[in-house]
């Protein structure tokens, strides 16, 4: 009986607080703004966030989709006034992948051209490890014009791929224009 107690608290000894996490468990460390590492992963992020916008707006099918993760738990969700069922939702690549691809090949108008130019406001960029996730509002305006095209709120959900950060998670809410309020 003695040797089972010992056994019973030598084995929960053990599994509360003995032994070091591994190094497959270890939270992974934050970035920390304004050292040069943050800066550098925070850049190469904003270049896969710019370039997918950029890439979507010129129908450009091949650049557009190399900055996503290819996989069922990808998530893309938008609400947009301007869609008939207001909100859109894609859970998996294969659906975002089935309706961007006819989108970009033309049977489906893209919302602008070339000329959609985006600036961001409030960025907050989280690093952890291979996964960051990055909120900001997104003001687009005709590069041309200036004219005001939309104001969004966005969350991207990026993780390292490869050595090359993706997108696997991506949510807007479109505001609405003082037009679409008013009615």
């Amino acid at each position: 009986m003695k040797v089972i107690k010992i056994m019973l608290w030598v084995s929960l000894f053990g599994i509360f607080g003995c032994n070091p996490p591994s190094p497959n468990t270890e939270a992974p460390s934050k970035l920390v703004p304004g050292t040069p590492e943050y800066e550098a992963e925070s850049e190469k992020i904003m270049g896969t966030i710019h370039a997918e916008y950029k890439a979507y707006f010129i129908k450009d099918y091949e650049a557009w989709q190399s900055k996503f993760v290819h996989e069922d738990y990808l998530k893309f969700w938008g609400y947009w006034e301007g869609y008939p069922e207001k909100v859109r939702q894609y859970n998996n690549w294969e659906e975002l992948d089935v309706d961007k691809r006819k989108r970009m090949a033309g049977e489906i108008t893209a919302y602008w051209d070339e000329n959609a130019g985006m600036e961001i406001r409030d960025l907050n960029v989280q690093i952890r490890g291979e996964v960051a996730w990055v909120t900001f509002k997104q003001i687009s305006r005709d590069q041309k014009t200036g004219e005001f095209l939309g104001e969004a709120l966005e969350t991207k959900i990026l993780e390292k791929v490869d050595g090359e950060w993706k997108i696997a998670y991506l949510n807007f809410l479109y505001l609405p224009t003082e037009e679409e309020g008013e009615s």
